[in-house]
């Protein structure tokens, strides 16, 4: 029984973590992997990360993504005060080494749309294309 308190409290911890390292960026120098800055979101709407590469990210809030260079995809869902999108969007966009991205949402309420986008944060240049679309989890 204590074993199993001891897993659960160490699962809830890890998913506490602020930065999702995806598999092989703890081998490589900071300065050659790329990241995803998730802290800021417009007007309290937010697109989530759920897939890196068609992986779950785990439990857990994070701020930033610290990716393997190359040509990265993201299954994302759409949260606007509380509510989650049903429907998620597939995006593709190439992480280059040091360079850092944030994303975009684009929501139109009225419309009942949004059309996220992945942008290189120093130039503001939209750096992904949409592949597809999933169901939510």
């Amino acid at each position: 029984m204590k074993i199993i308190g001891l897993c659960l409290s160490l699962s809830l911890v890890a998913g506490c973590s602020t930065t999702y390292k995806q598999d092989g960026t703890d081998l490589i120098e900071d300065s050659r992997s790329a990241i995803i800055d998730t802290s800021s979101c417009e007007k309290n709407q937010c697109p989530v990360i759920q897939e890196v590469d068609d992986k779950w990210r785990g439990l857990g809030q994070f701020k930033l993504y610290k990716l393997m260079p190359g040509i990265r995809k993201l299954r994302l869902i759409f949260v606007a005060n509380g509510v989650t999108a049903k429907r998620a969007f597939l995006v593709e966009f190439r992480a280059e080494p040091g360079r850092t991205y944030v994303m975009r949402a684009n929501a139109d309420f009225e419309a009942m749309t949004w059309n996220p986008e992945v942008l290189d944060a120093s130039t503001k240049e939209v750096v992904s294309k949409h592949t597809g679309f999933a169901w939510a989890y």
